[in-house]
């Protein structure tokens, strides 16, 4: 984990030790094979949920992956919670803010017109947002210019499937734009995604790492 990430996590130390649900993210963390069945069982040992979280952080802050920051992002995006998206949320802002100038360029570069996508590539894009986008996805539909009453009809003819939601409006944007150069819409998602301070997402799509 770079020492930026590490930092990230320090800085929000205490409303994560008393704002995360402990269990829920054990769960998560498990799927994402950042935590064990050792980890439960020494969960188990500490009493109040605090302590539980603490352990949580600290094995993240350890972990040998260097993906443990985003995975860790992730899971607090992925459950439907105001209060660990608003965690999720801070955690990247408190990232962006500790990471220096010339490396914020770096992460967030835009994706280049000769940098060609076929349609696998856009299809692979937007499926890996639809996967990853946490309660920021109608923000950013409203970032791409997609108007309120698209994103809640996205929302309305896909109720209990919020994945579903996403991609809809995804596809909506992208239905919206056929004579537009590929590049340019390249570009828009990027600025979107940076508006949103979705840059750990920006940086990942710009590499193809879905």
């Amino acid at each position: 984990m770079e020492t930026e990430q590490k930092n990230a996590i320090l800085a929000m130390w205490e409303k994560l030790i008393n704002s995360m649900p402990a269990e829920i993210m054990y769960d998560k963390l498990v799927q994402y094979k950042l935590l064990t069945v050792q980890d439960y069982d020494e969960m188990n040992k500490l009493s109040t949920i605090p302590r539980k979280n603490r352990y949580i952080i600290k094995a993240i802050i350890n972990c040998p992956s260097e993906h443990a920051f985003d995975i860790f992002i992730q899971a607090l995006t992925s459950i439907d919670s105001i209060t660990t998206n608003e965690l999720a949320f801070s955690l990247k802002e408190e990232y962006q803010n500790a990471m220096p100038n010339n490396l914020k360029q770096v992460k967030t570069r835009p994706i280049s017109n000769q940098d060609d996508w076929n349609e696998s590539d856009w299809n692979n894009c937007l499926l890996y947002l639809a996967e990853n986008l946490g309660n920021d996805w109608k923000m950013l539909g409203r970032r791409l210019g997609l108007r309120d009453i698209v994103i809640s009809d996205c929302e309305s003819n896909n109720r209990g499937r919020i994945a579903e939601a996403r991609i809809a409006m995804l596809l909506a944007w992208k239905s919206s734009w056929p004579d537009a150069e590929p590049s340019s819409k390249k570009k828009e998602l990027m600025e979107a995604l940076a508006k949103c301070k979705l840059n750990l997402l920006a940086h990942k799509i710009s590499i193809k790492e879905w």
